[in-house]
């Protein structure tokens, strides 16, 4: 499952061909070899066949790690903040006082709910409503 999650992350970085250079290394050179000898002929069964390829995981696993670790995340921002168009000084921004999510125009379901249940006002055929929406 760690491999996934470091799947995600090279993925979210752009970096899927070093991605698929490990893995491909990692599973035909070292796991796909590793599971023919112990599973087939060492006359093993189909557990050691599987079991064989654990490893080569947990190699990419270790790599991928290292790969993350020594990642120049100021260039990878720089380069993200150039993509989207966005500026790089953080130090003169006028934008500060603007709020980071804006609210939406009208109720939501919920909100409409508990406007009523703070002014005392929510009635049954209120909550029904929006019991049935949510349900």
């Amino acid at each position: 499952s760690v491999y996934v999650l470091f799947t995600g992350i090279a993925t979210g970085l752009g970096m899927q061909w070093t991605l698929g250079f490990v893995t491909f290394v990692a599973l035909w050179f070292f796991g796909l070899p590793t599971a023919y000898f112990f599973g087939i002929y060492q006359a093993g069964t189909l557990e050691a066949t599987w079991f064989w390829y654990a490893p080569p995981y947990i190699a990419m696993n270790v790599v991928l790690l290292s790969i993350f670790v020594t990642t120049d995340w100021h260039k990878i921002s720089q380069q993200v903040r150039e993509r989207e168009g966005m500026d790089d000084d953080d130090d003169d921004d006028d934008d500060d006082d603007k709020p980071l999510v804006h609210a939406s125009n009208g109720p939501t379901i919920m909100g409409t709910a508990f406007d009523h249940a703070e002014n005392g006002t929510m009635d049954s055929t209120l909550a029904n409503e929006q019991t049935s929406l949510l349900g």
